[in-house]
């Protein structure tokens, strides 16, 4: 029973992502994924993992005074630097370069937390966002990518229902309108819809 239901989610992953793939391969996939929030003066400013550029525009909100508190993201180290930790190779971690480029914008240390520990997805961020916010009904705003913004929305609202959450897209990462003629683009987009698919499947890590 159980492959069973493992088959069967499988194939409907499938099914799904050829379907939404037939309906977004085409100029307004970028524009779907990326349709970010305005920001507004919110508790704290969350910046999610995997690109410490996204710290930038963190850096942008806070000194523009959308918030006093920017939360980092202890994420899980990818396996292909495994090699380089144990040969002592220095690779500093994204948290670590995000930490560098808030300070050299101009945002004190003590306005900046790190937490969690080996995190390894947006639905386990939000997870950890959900705990520490429990107790209440913040406005929260969410940095990352733009081709991630309407995920990382669903799984934010999904697991704060009672916060304000607002994702702003990275404005330091640039993506070429016609993001199909560009292969890391292509890669992103498609990627994510396959993600987004599995998400509303059930799919979680």
């Amino acid at each position: 029973m159980q492959c069973f239901r493992r088959c069967a989610l499988i194939l409907l992953t499938i099914v799904a992502i050829a379907a939404i793939g037939a309906i977004l391969l085409g100029r307004g996939a970028l524009a779907w994924l990326s349709a970010a929030d305005e920001p507004e003066p919110a508790e704290a400013i969350i910046v999610l993992g995997g690109d410490a550029s996204r710290a930038l525009t963190a850096a942008d909100l806070y000194q523009a005074g959308f918030a006093r508190q920017i939360y980092l993201v202890n994420e899980r180290r990818e396996r292909r630097y495994a090699a380089l930790d144990a040969a002592h190779v220095p690779f500093p971690r994204t948290e670590e370069t995000s930490r560098v480029a808030l300070k050299l914008r101009g945002v004190p240390s003590d306005a900046v937390r790190t937490i969690g520990r080996d995190v390894i997805s947006t639905a386990a961020e939000a997870a950890i966002y959900a705990e520490i916010f429990r107790e209440r009904a913040p406005r929260l705003l969410v940095v990352t990518s733009a081709y991630h913004v309407r995920r990382a929305r669903m799984i934010f609202r999904a697991a704060l229902p009672r916060a304000d959450v607002r994702v702003i897209a990275n404005r330091y990462e640039t993506f070429p309108r016609e993001w199909w003629r560009d292969q890391e683009a292509a890669r992103y987009v498609l990627l994510e819809v396959a993600k987004i698919v599995f998400y509303g499947l059930g799919g979680r890590f």
